[in-house]
């Protein structure tokens, strides 16, 4: 049996345990290093959200002004209604 070390995506390092399945089947895995921020990972997200440095990424979206020009463009809005009672 190959064994491949996997190492903690915020700190680095590779004192890391297995530490079971999601629901889905991806296995979770846990640092062991007191001083890492983050304690539990995969090494692959169904949901991209969860990734590493997504935040960053969707922080430099909003510098982007033709993908904010682009969004304000596709936003149709009704004209207002008036109800008469």
């Amino acid at each position: 049996m190959a064994m491949i070390p996997v190492t903690c995506p915020s700190c680095g390092s590779e004192n890391t345990v297995k530490y079971g399945k999601r629901p889905n089947g991806t296995l979770r895995f846990r640092c062991d290093n007191p001083e890492c921020k983050r304690r539990y990972f995969q090494l692959t997200y169904a949901y991209k959200g969860n990734e590493e440095g997504m935040g960053e990424k969707i922080l430099d979206m909003e510098k982007w002004p033709h993908y904010l020009d682009r969004s304000e463009a596709s936003i149709k809005l009704s004209p207002p209604v008036t109800l008469l009672c």
